[in-house]
């Protein structure tokens, strides 16, 4: 009798046992399983439905994106906004070709990231360059007027003034504001009609 008791005993134990290993099963009667749970391979936070590649940590919607040939933040684009500009600078003066423009992740040796280069086989020309030669009839700086033009037809060549687009600004102007204003001091420590003073100022400041 009590080898009888001890074996129910047992047979109990072991069926409670077995009943804690049995999931609670779901609304649709299949039990729960922990492969319900999202995957995450690289265990960089984004589940694999999101994820782009999720066998890379470093590729996820939430990275930076990189110039590295990937679409490191998932958003179907490659290196977007992180390339630079780079141009053949085939003479080596520092300026490229504006044709040879290319979007890249590094500038390549023989290129550079400055464009504007009018004549990429000669270094004498590009947009440093200078022009101090007013009888010189080439665009070394590549600005589209050459040194002895006359833009603004003031009887100055461009490289002899400041801005040769405007008659009114050249080196002579200069010097007869420089007349008018001695002129204007004379007459009024001299005690001139101010009317004289009046009309002089508009004809040599205006």
């Amino acid at each position: 009798m009590r080898h009888a008791l001890i074996l129910s005993l047992a047979c109990f134990t072991l069926a409670a046992c077995k009943g804690d290993d049995t999931t609670t099963p779901d609304e649709t009667g299949v039990p729960a399983t922990d492969s319900d749970a999202p995957t995450d391979n690289d265990g960089d936070g984004s589940p694999e439905g999101e994820d782009c590649d999720d066998d890379d940590a470093a590729v996820n919607p939430d990275a930076t994106e990189l110039c590295d040939g990937l679409d490191n933040n998932c958003d179907g684009e490659t290196d977007e906004g992180v390339k630079t500009t780079a141009y053949t600078d085939a003479d080596g003066d520092g300026f490229g070709d504006d044709s040879t423009a290319a979007e890249t992740c590094e500038v390549p040796d023989g290129s550079t990231t400055l464009g504007g280069d009018c004549d990429d086989t000669d270094p004498s020309y590009n947009p440093g360059a200078a022009e101090t030669e007013c009888d010189d009839p080439n665009d070394y700086n590549c600005d589209g007027s050459v040194g002895y033009a006359d833009n603004d037809s003031d009887g100055f060549a461009a490289c002899q003034e400041c801005d040769d687009n405007d008659a009114a600004v050249n080196p002579s102007a200069a010097e007869d504001l420089r007349r008018a204003r001695q002129q204007l001091r004379r007459r009024h420590r001299r005690g001139r009609d101010d009317h004289l003073l009046r009309r002089h100022r508009r004809r040599w400041l205006r």
